[in-house]
């Protein structure tokens, strides 16, 4: 089911829970995993339209928006989608490799598009848009894969510069919440989120909260 705000709208698609997504204006873009097509919704009159990727999505996809543009890792490439033509132009290669097992995340600002990834992999790279590269940044600095139980979730938002992503496990064999600051290039250990859920979160961002 779809709430905004807080009121039940007509959705009849079916969204994975391995979807990723991207906003740009109005419009919020769902890309489905091994898809050719995904799904924008208007949320000015709230109306739902399907859009044309240029190749599948892949089993694991993952998004984010930069200046007004959306970015979407498929499954073999990365791209940029303008939506005033609603074109798709190849960029570069993403430097690594995205598995289950890793759980992937991103993070977006004015300028720089995030992807890491918080077990297993802990590598963090970012996107530079106007010279089209990729660049190693620091490590998420928590390994589970000391712990008995292995990652079952996790979760993603921006706020101004900072990154945050939540981490959990079922029964909370560990419930971790960290801060990623952009300008510093550091992690912080934040209060975990005071939840029972542990797997296919959802969060959004609304006025800076």
């Amino acid at each position: 089911d779809l709430y905004f705000p807080w009121l039940k709208l007509n959705f009849t698609h079916t969204i994975n829970p391995a979807a990723t997504s991207f906003t740009i204006g109005d419009n919020a873009y769902i890309i489905n995993p091994n898809s050719s097509t995904g799904l924008k919704f208007n949320s000015s009159n709230k109306t739902w339209q399907t859009f044309n990727l240029p190749q599948s999505a892949g089993r694991y996809p993952k998004a984010f928006t930069i200046s007004n543009k959306g970015y979407a890792l498929l499954e073999n490439g990365f791209y940029e989608y303008d939506p005033n033509n609603g074109v798709w132009t190849r960029k570069a290669n993403f430097p690594d490799n995205v598995v289950r097992d890793d759980y992937a995340f991103t993070f977006s600002f004015d300028k720089l598009g995030f992807i890491g990834f918080c077990y297993g992999n802990q590598k963090l790279w970012s996107y530079h848009p106007n010279s089209d590269t990729w660049t190693r940044k620091s490590d998420f600095p928590e390994d589970f894969t000391k712990t008995t139980y292995p990652v079952w979730g996790n979760f993603s938002f921006t706020i101004e510069n900072s990154g945050y992503l939540g981490i959990s496990q079922t029964a909370f064999a560990f419930n971790s919440f960290w801060k990623y600051d952009a300008l510093s290039d550091s992690w912080e250990r934040k209060k975990p989120l005071p939840s029972n859920a542990y797997n296919s979160y959802a969060c959004m961002v609304i006025d800076g909260a």
